[in-house]
C-alpha cells in the first residue's frame, strides 16, 4: 500500500501518502535452505536423460531414439 500512495503522489493522483512516517514491522531473515546430499545426488541422477531430451529436440530427432 505504501508502494502504490507513492505512485499515486507520483502521478499527482493524491496529495500525500497516507503510510508515510508509519513504521514498518521487523521482518525476520529466512534461514536458507539446501538441499541434503541424497536429494542433490537424486536431482543430478536425471541430468543425463535431460540432456538427451534437450539434444533430441535440437536436433528434431524423437527422445528415446
Amino acid at each position: 500500500m505504501r508502494s502504490w500512495y507513492g505512485y499515486l503522489v507520483r502521478a499527482e493522483a493524491a496529495q500525500r501518502n497516507p503510510f508515510d512516517g508509519m513504521e514498518l514491522p521487523k521482518v525476520r531473515s529466512k534461514v536458507a535452505r539446501h538441499l541434503t546430499g541424497g536429494q542433490l545426488q537424486a536431482m543430478l541422477s536425471h541430468a543425463p536423460a535431460f540432456d538427451d531430451a534437450c539434444t533430441a529436440i535440437r536436433r528434431g530427432t524423437p527422445t528415446g531414439a
